[in-house]
């Protein structure tokens, strides 16, 4: 069980441009495929996970998306929460069989 603590934890390689540290090579390499794309353009990095984008108002819906906590639609059949009405009003055809 430490075993996976561990390794969910550490993150081994580091980009030599910008001092960021993955998980894993793919993600490096995803990284510098960003850089190489946008030339100078300064990047925008999650602090929770490793996505980073060029654009700002993407780092924020991501932001929303993934690690927001703010679920005020509930759905009344089985208690699941939904960011935006349109969301909740998806899942609903589950229970409706729509």
């Amino acid at each position: 069980e430490s075993h996976k603590l561990t390794s969910k934890t550490e993150k081994t390689i580091e980009c030599d441009e910008y001092g960021k540290h993955f998980s894993h090579a793919g993600a490096l390499l995803t990284h510098k495929m960003v850089h190489k794309e946008k030339g100078a353009n300064k990047m925008h990095m999650c602090k929770f996970c490793e996505y980073e984008t060029a654009e700002q108002g993407l780092l924020n819906c991501h932001l929303l998306a993934v690690h927001s906590k703010n679920f005020p639609h509930i759905c009344v059949e089985c208690g699941k929460g939904f960011r935006h009405p349109s969301e909740l009003r998806k899942h609903m055809r589950i229970h409706t069989g729509e």
